[in-house]
């Protein structure tokens, strides 16, 4: 394969044993490894399909990664810390969990029996994977296997995928997956938001409350307010963040500048902006199902709480939840 260009792997020394580490899609092998996620690949016109290259694509990213980190865990014993970032599970999520069962309305027969095994596959793969790195990690290892989302596999898949920046991620599921195992870890124990806060304050760390937003969904679901049904975390970033990205970050930000940020950004999604002497004068609604309910969560502290409950009656000790919903 041809050299990576010069900056791919550091430190530079490593440079050429990284480039023979990588795998190219043609290194593929249609018949050892595609058929094992797609049975019937033999069947596909790959003239007017590329969802197999696509695939072989993915897979082929995935061994590099995999080969660098193994390689680097068997040829460099002196490490205090490694973190290998494997991103084909979400990749190949976004190409073929519309295939994955039960069928999805709209997707043709012919194509769900071709790909439906391929999102099972390649969760399995990355089992072999993480069976691997826990080997050459060894039982002394302190392991944590972590995401930044999830994925929805389910009734919750989108229908439509909006077609602007982050569109896709109406796909994400605001749950990932957070494990960790090993010396000085707890056994069997929840992870929940208080026990990071009272870790973090027993190591005199100070975790400062953001404000966070979700932009969440109607589709099909007008007017119900759940959580788990209706809002899709296409941004779950701080607010000051999100709306002032590239741009210095102020030091306030004002309640109304920021509701019409957010009103202004969601008016994307399923409506087109009407301009008139290269002004915006408003908008018209395209697709009612895209159409987004912005929701603004602001995150309290314990001073915060106490005073929300003073102003609610409720004791002192009564129970409420962390984020308040703006509206």
């Amino acid at each position: 394969m041809a050299g990576a260009p010069p900056g791919t792997s550091w430190p530079p020394e490593l440079a050429a044993a990284m480039n023979d580490l990588r795998v190219s899609p043609h290194d593929i092998d249609p018949d050892d490894l595609i058929r094992l996620f797609v049975p019937a690949a033999h069947t596909v016109d790959q003239k007017k399909d590329r969802r197999l290259w696509n695939l072989a694509e993915k897979l082929a990213e995935a061994c590099s990664a995999h080969n660098a980190a193994t390689h680097l865990l068997e040829t460099e014993p002196d490490w205090d810390f490694m973190a290998v970032y494997y991103r084909t599970v979400d990749e190949i999520s976004h190409l073929f969990m519309p295939y994955h069962p039960p069928r999805m309305e709209g997707i043709p027969e012919a194509d769900f029996e071709l790909y439906k095994h391929v999102v099972t596959g390649i969760y399995k793969l990355h089992d072999l994977f993480l069976c691997r790195l826990m080997q050459l990690a060894g039982p002394e290892t302190a392991i944590v296997l972590v995401s930044d989302h999830g994925f929805h596999s389910d009734h919750l898949r989108p229908k439509f995928t909006p077609r602007v920046p982050a569109g896709i991620t109406v796909w994400h599921r605001p749950q990932g997956i957070f494990v960790a195992s090993g010396p000085g870890l707890k056994r069997d124990e929840l992870v929940f938001g208080a026990a990071i806060e009272q870790g973090a304050a027993r190591r005199g760390c100070r975790i400062a409350a953001l404000p966070a937003c979700i932009a969440g969904t109607n589709r099909d679901r007008y007017g119900i307010a759940d959580f788990g049904e209706k809002f899709v975390p296409h941004f779950w970033k701080t607010c000051i963040e999100l709306y002032y990205i590239r741009k210095p970050l102020p030091e306030s930000v004002l309640l109304a500048d920021l509701f019409e940020a957010v009103d202004n950004m969601m008016y994307g999604y399923g409506r087109t902006p009407v301009v008139e002497d290269g002004k915006v004068t408003g908008y018209r609604l395209v697709n009612a199902d895209l159409v987004q309910d912005p929701v603004v969560f602001v995150s309290l502290d314990d001073d915060d709480l106490a005073e929300l409950r003073t102003i609610l009656g409720l004791p002192a000790d009564a129970p409420l939840p962390r984020l308040f919903d703006l509206g």
